[in-house]
């Protein structure tokens, strides 16, 4: 033991000579420091339960947040079910100590996670990725209900990270160890053994570093920490270890630094600083001289070109130079960098959208090169060809602008706050396009006139003056904006559409003449919608998705535009070709199928129409209805037996037999349900109960002029009530006067001859007049008659045959079960041809 604990060599004779009892003495002493140090050691070894506990559970919180990060769900998934077993077990230690901050921590970190993913990223996760945020999703909104509240509290003061403020404590802790090490160190080794000159040197140097530190650290704890240390010198702990709490920073000293910064960052800045940051500002701008700004883009079009290139950085470096430029020239030419940087920025973005925020960044650009050309106009002929580039990229660029708008009410929510501030934005590009046709009329481009007079067009052609008007009313400042300054939305849409029919390419033309021909109709302007529809010649490009698109809401708008005027056969037979092949929001690209491929879902998306252009699919299907229902009854009761081959809409038969095999009819809800009611009142002649059926409709409200529209529509239901009522009851009655159908079904005697003229010399009613008098022949054996009494016979025949065959299919299972007989077959009689 004397070996293992000698302080010195064994060769040193100076130490040789001296007493045993001072070697014991220093041996003992040696021993017990030992001892201690190794008590130290074994405490810090022993830790509570609850530090091993929370050891656990923060294990998995930051395991958690690591794979919400790169979005392992089927992990996070594990992991939280983990944590909760972990806290499940830990119930004594939670029931003293309180749930864990950083516990309540994941949760609400979770929490956000799931909310804040949206539903395109969702789409791009994997099949079980995707099933695990489902499940994460579902059991965080079951676990969070208990602990809802504590979310709450840590959302209104969140708690920086307990793991940071215990590596901090850890860190400061450590430099104080070593300290108190070395100075237990110097006091063993003053009592013990002298050691060897060099050994002596070492050690004056380690005691004059640690004297050093000591007084940096007095510096540091503040002037009143100075006092402190010098009263509590004698103060000082023997035990080592009770040291460490001596040597720790005190909360006073604390405090006191943290008020010195604190005051240090109150302190308000001088004017004199900064007036100097503005000289120094303006000294820059007086340095960047064209000369410079144009070197300097030079060099960042040079850095541009290799591959790791960071485009962000370098539209922020042309913006800076930008902002320093005077030039018209050179601002122009950066203007124009800038646009195309931003336009190849927004290509690598996730989303195929642009950002509203590149948006708005290329409609500026547009701007300030349209003001850095307006003092500068009439243009001189002869331009560089940078110039000439520029002033052609402008009409390219408003193109983008639109496609990129369009695109993004495509793809964004449409009850969203988003996609209402997307509509805000096309004012602003009408306001863009208005300036941008007058400077193009300055300098006489018609082509990239026409161009834009397109664009016009479609911001403007599919909104109803009505609308416009409260757009108005409720506008405070509509002086300068174009969609409020327009009264007469006609004449405006004639002038631009007059140049692009001169003007204007093959495409531009058909799109602009169904873009009029939607308008007038929209307008009720049968007539003239008709007429442009006609001229646009659209089988010329039948296999662009867009004219096809164009074409069909073209067909269906003309269709109610005729109704709203009282033609009842134009508007069927426009909505005829549409609305009976049930697939009207498909061809009106008014829907995307989600039980298609991607690629298929994705070109269903470029088709479609923006939610704020889209048409009533009920008003659209309820005027179909009333269309066909005036149209087919007549020719129904005029041939009762065989109705389905004479009717033109199949579909409203088909509803019809529908609702006729009910054996118990409900109460009327939806717009198909009031239609058949109104139907079987006008079977009867009660045409008066049928318009009241008609008028209980809820789809009038999306019907403009309704007063109007609904005129027409009455007279057209006593048309129809008078005609079904006539060949319905034309067996029982001899005669009927003008006078008596006119005062029955409250019409015009005029227009009763005008109504049953054609129907007589079709021979649809086997009548002639006679003066003021519609006599009815009496019923003879003609072809139509023999025809029907053959038809007769057949249906007869067809009863008795399903009579016959019910009955032996009876016979044949009675006999079969009386005598056990079950293989043998019974031929089924035949109808007769």
């Amino acid at each position: 033991m004397a070996s293992r604990f000698q302080l010195v060599d064994s060769d040193e004779s100076d130490y040789e000579n001296e007493d045993s009892n001072e070697e014991k003495r220093v041996e003992d002493r040696r021993q017990w420091f030992d001892d201690s140090s190794e008590e130290e050691d074994e405490t810090r070894i022993v830790r509570s339960q609850k530090v091993k506990k929370w050891e656990i559970l923060t294990n998995h919180c930051s395991k958690i947040k690591n794979k919400l990060k790169i979005q392992d769900y089927a992990s996070t998934v594990s992991e939280f079910e983990e944590l909760n077993k972990q806290l499940s077990k830990s119930e004594n230690v939670i029931q003293a100590e309180g749930i864990p901050v950083f516990y309540i921590r994941t949760l609400a970190r979770l929490e956000d996670a799931v909310n804040n993913l949206t539903k395109e990223s969702q789409k791009k996760l994997s099949s079980n990725n995707a099933k695990s945020f489902n499940k994460l999703k579902a059991n965080l909104k079951k676990h969070n209900k208990t602990y809802e509240e504590d979310i709450n509290k840590f959302r209104a003061n969140p708690i920086e990270s307990e793991e940071s403020s215990e590596s901090e404590s850890e860190s400061e802790e450590k430099p104080k160890a070593k300290d108190k090490k070395k100075v237990e160190d110097k006091k063993i080794q003053g009592k013990g053994k002298k050691k060897s000159e060099s050994e002596d040197e070492d050690e004056e140097e380690d005691d004059e570093e640690d004297d050093d530190k000591e007084d940096s650290d007095e510096e540091e704890w503040g002037e009143g920490s100075s006092d402190k240390d010098s009263s509590d010198v004698d103060e000082r702990p023997v035990d080592p270890q009770n040291r460490r709490a001596f040597w720790t920073i005190k909360e006073d000293a604390k405090d006191e630094k943290e008020k010195k910064v604190d005051d240090n960052k109150r302190k308000p800045r001088d004017k004199k600083e900064d007036i100097k940051e503005s000289k120094k500002e303006e000294q820059k701008k007086e340095t960047f001289t064209p000369e410079v700004i144009s070197a300097k883009l030079k060099e960042i079009l040079e850095r541009r070109t290799k591959k790791a290139s960071n485009p962000e950085a370098y539209i922020q470096d042309v913006k800076n130079l930008l902002s320093y430029c005077k030039d018209s020239e050179l601002s122009l030419q950066m203007l124009n960098l800038l646009s195309l940087l931003e336009i190849e920025n927004s290509k690598d973005t996730i989303t195929a959208v642009m950002p509203r925020s590149v948006w708005t960044s290329l409609y500026d650009y547009t701007l300030r090169t349209l003001t850095i050309y307006s003092p500068k106009l009439p243009l001189p002929e002869n331009l560089d060809e940078t110039r000439q580039a520029i002033i052609a990229s402008l009409a390219l660029r408003v193109e983008r602008l639109s496609k990129e708008l369009t695109k993004s009410f495509k793809y964004l929510d449409a009850k969203s706050s988003e996609y209402a501030t997307r509509l805000s934005d096309t004012i602003l590009l009408s306001r863009l396009i208005n300036k941008v046709i007058k400077f193009y009329e300055a300098i006489e481009d018609k082509k990239n006139i026409s161009r834009l007079a397109v664009l016009a067009i479609y911001e403007i052609h599919y909104i109803h003056d009505d609308l416009l008007g409260e757009m108005r009313a409720k506008s405070k400042d509509f002086t300068n904006e174009v969609f409020y300054s327009i009264t007469d939305s006609q004449a405006y849409i004639n002038k631009l559409s007059a140049l692009v029919f001169k003007e204007g390419e093959l495409r531009d033309k058909v799109f602009t003449g169904l873009m009029v021909s939607y308008h007038h109709a929209l307008h009720g302007r049968y007539a003239e919608a008709r007429k442009y529809f006609l001229m646009s010649n659209t089988s010329s490009l039948h296999n662009d998705l867009t004219i096809q698109v164009f074409t069909n809401r073209v067909i269906v708008q003309i269709g109610l535009s005729a109704f709203y005027i009282g033609n009842i056969p134009a508007a069927f037979k426009s909505l005829n070709e549409i609305v009976s092949t049930h697939r009207l929001k498909e061809l009106l690209a008014q829907t995307i199928s989600l039980t298609k491929e991607k690629a298929a879902i994705q070109d269903d998306k470029k088709r479609a129409m923006p939610y704020h252009m889209y048409m009533s699919t009920d008003v659209i299907e309820t005027v179909y209805f009333i269309c066909a229902m005036i149209t087919d009854l007549p020719k129904m009761a005029m041939n009762p037996s065989e109705p389905d081959k004479y009717t033109l809409s199949r579909y409203f038969k088909k509803l019809l037999d529908f609702h006729d095999r009910q054996a118990s009819t409900g109460l009327t809800e939806g717009f198909r349900e009031f239609i058949i009611a109104a139907a079987h009142k006008l079977r009867k002649g009660y045409w008066k109960e049928a318009y009241e059926v008609l008028e209980g409709l809820d789809t009038w409200r999306f019907v403009p002029r309704q007063g109007e529209v609904k005129k027409f529509l009455l007279e057209n239901l006593k048309e129809c009530g008078m005609i079904t009522y006539l060949l319905t009851y034309s067996d029982y009655y001899e005669n009927f006067s003008k006078k008596q159908l006119s005062e029955k079904f409250e019409i015009d005697v005029k227009r009763v001859e005008k109504a049953l003229n054609p129907l007589i010399l079709a021979g649809d009613i086997d009548a002639y007049w006679d003066g003021d008098f519609l006599i009815l022949k009496p019923p003879s054996m003609n072809k139509n008659e023999a025809a029907g009494e053959k038809g007769k016979e057949k249906a007869q025949h067809a009863d008795m045959t399903e009579k016959l065959n019910e009955l032996s299919n009876y016979l044949a299972h009675a006999g079969d079960s009386k005598f056990g007989v079950s293989n043998r077959k019974k031929k089924t009689l035949r109808r007769p041809n």
